[in-house]
């Protein structure tokens, strides 16, 4: 089962797990409400600069702003090692608005 502590994701390799990122706008507090024309992308990767070897689109939201990434066995079905995430923010044109997580240390995905 996965485990959720801060930032830091621990998840057994192969697992499924439903993911939930709490949208909060940084100048109001209020959760943010992603626009039709926004989608979040959640990515996991080995090394900064590196191709994705998770990526989620999420277009959907629950009413108090949270943003669910559903995880396959199949998706976690990756080396057992640290990894770094991210959850980001973007138009339906492709171009990026904001990075909610993602980087520094303390936002680790793992696999065990």
């Amino acid at each position: 089962m996965f485990d959720v502590n801060g930032q830091s994701i621990r998840i057994p390799r192969g697992d499924s797990a439903e993911l939930s990122f709490d949208l909060i706008g940084e100048d109001t507090g209020q959760p943010y409400l992603l626009q039709n024309s926004q989608y979040a992308v959640f990515g996991v990767f080995p090394v900064r600069g590196a191709d994705a070897v998770i990526k989620k689109t999420v277009a959907e939201q629950t009413e108090s702003g949270a943003v669910i990434v559903s995880l396959s066995p199949t998706d976690t079905d990756i080396p057992r090692m640290k990894y770094l995430y991210t959850l980001r923010i973007f138009n339906t044109d492709g171009t990026e608005i904001d990075t909610l997580a993602g980087f520094p240390e303390t936002a680790c995905f793992e696999v065990v």
